[in-house]
């Protein structure tokens, strides 16, 4: 192994960029890259999760109102469905323990009531909802 000659090819690349010293800098602007953290990282995945998990569930329940004759080509119930998308995405938020705006709606406006024998069943409140919605359209007049 005597008089044998080692070439590392960073040591020779580093070499040559000490030699020529010229650092060239250009016209843009400096910027720090920020890494999510890891909390943050796991935040955004479960949100895509939650997403994802809504569309499925949406375009499940579109093929089975296709299925049993419903128009789902119309406005109508285009209109419709962009409600159940939102309130179906806070249900699967919530569930994984996210928060989502339409949870606030829901905890206004539906209770959750227990019957005697112990049967648990939702209520909503169609009056207090009507009146707000009520609010809510003469204020865009």
């Amino acid at each position: 192994m005597c008089g044998q000659l080692k070439w590392n090819w960073r040591d020779s690349f580093l070499e040559e960029e000490s030699k020529s010293g010229e650092v060239i800098e250009g016209p843009w602007k400096k910027r720090s890259i920020k890494l999510p953290s890891e909390i943050e990282a796991e935040l955004e995945i479960k949100k895509e999760f939650a997403e994802d998990l809504t569309q499925e569930l949406i375009v499940h329940m579109i093929q089975m109102s296709n299925d049993n004759g419903i128009d789902v080509s119309n406005e109508t119930f285009s209109h419709d469905v962009g409600i159940i998308i939102e309130f179906a995405k806070g249900m699967v938020f919530r569930g994984m323990g996210l928060e989502y705006p339409t949870q606030y709606i829901v905890d206004t406006f539906v209770e959750v009531v227990t019957d005697p024998d112990g049967t648990r069943h939702t209520e909503v409140d169609l009056q207090v909802l009507l009146q707000a919605s009520k609010i809510f359209s003469d204020d865009e007049e």
